[in-house]
């Protein structure tokens, strides 16, 4: 949807970055760091929504969401519809894509792997040695680290093939990822008196 600003807890991974980029969330949890991907990071598909939308529209155009584009047939089993992969055809890790927000907002997003396990070992060997500062330093490292691993049936990668679509309706995601993220504005907006200045988003063409 243009425009999306979610209310509630999002259920895909690009508001969830806006919303660290605007200060709604103060950081991102990765869930797991150790797949078999290029920095350890889940792989995914991502397309912008007007790549989506254009794409429905061609299907369109070339009558593939007509009744009357099906060719008659006496096998009652023959398809009545066509099913067509919009995707942009490769895939972009968790980080990749907070890298490309990052670069189109100006602001460095924080977030989080699975490392309590490791600071809870460095806490428990250092701190005996440690003097208080030091302990209160590594008590806070500690604390603040979010535990997110991997989450159940999560598998590494997986983007869509869109060859069919490309040479049946004529279409291809033209919007890279990098590309994508620029169409987001980010901007500033203050209150009326005792109010907070707060950050916000607005997508724009």
């Amino acid at each position: 949807m243009i425009g999306e600003d979610p209310q509630g807890t999002p259920n895909n991974l690009m508001p969830f970055l806006t919303q660290v980029a605007v200060g709604r969330r103060p950081y991102l949890s990765v869930f797991g760091n150790d797949y078999p991907t290029t920095d350890g990071t889940g792989v995914r598909d991502y397309i912008h929504v007007t790549d989506l939308a254009q794409g429905h529209v061609a299907a369109l155009e070339n009558g593939f969401l007509r009744s009357d584009s099906i060719p008659p047939s006496s096998d009652n089993n023959a398809p009545r519809f066509f099913i067509f992969n919009l995707g942009s055809g490769y895939g972009t890790s968790v980080l990749q894509l907070l890298h490309a927000l990052e670069k189109a907002c100006g602001k460095k997003l924080e977030y989080k792997f699975k490392h309590a396990l490791l600071l809870l070992l460095l806490l428990l060997l250092f701190w005996k040695e440690r003097e208080d500062e030091r302990k209160l330093h590594l008590f806070v490292l500690f604390t603040n680290t979010r535990v997110v691993p991997r989450r159940e049936g999560d598998i590494a990668e997986m983007y869509a093939d869109s060859t069919l679509a490309e040479k049946s309706i004529h279409w291809k995601a033209k919007l890279s990822v990098e590309k994508a993220c620029k169409f987001i504005n980010f901007k500033k907006k203050k209150k009326k008196k005792r109010e907070k200045k707060i950050d916000f988003y607005t997508f724009f063409f």
